[in-house]
């Protein structure tokens, strides 16, 4: 196990018709670098996706539960982890990604 940061793009609608506003997040790319995820997010723009519906999330670290706790985050849901934040981010109003001072949206650290 590593705690290198992660970055995971998150999509909402899985790129696909009819978009949805109030459709959930979900994980489609993952890497440690944050280039290549960016790359994966300019490649799903350039097929037609929307850039309200694509993030690239920061997590601390690979594991599957702290991506599972990101991604409930983004949706609204609360997670098992933690109890649901009270904060929000500086930057964006998110909610810290859960356990975490990091940002569920834009990986900002800190609150």
């Amino acid at each position: 196990m590593t705690n290198r940061p992660y970055f995971v793009l998150a999509v909402r609608n899985d790129g696909l018709e009819p978009r949805r506003d109030d459709a959930d997040w979900t994980p489609q790319f993952g890497d440690y670098d944050l280039e290549t995820v960016k790359f994966e997010r300019d490649d799903y723009r350039d097929h037609g996706a929307r850039a309200v519906d694509l993030k690239i999330v920061r997590l601390p670290n690979a594991q599957q539960s702290t991506l599972n706790a990101a991604i409930d985050a983004l949706n609204g849901r609360n997670c098992d982890l933690v109890e649901t934040p009270v904060r929000t981010c500086r930057g964006c109003d998110n909610p810290p990604l859960p356990g975490y001072d990091v940002c569920a949206a834009c990986g900002e650290e800190g609150y």
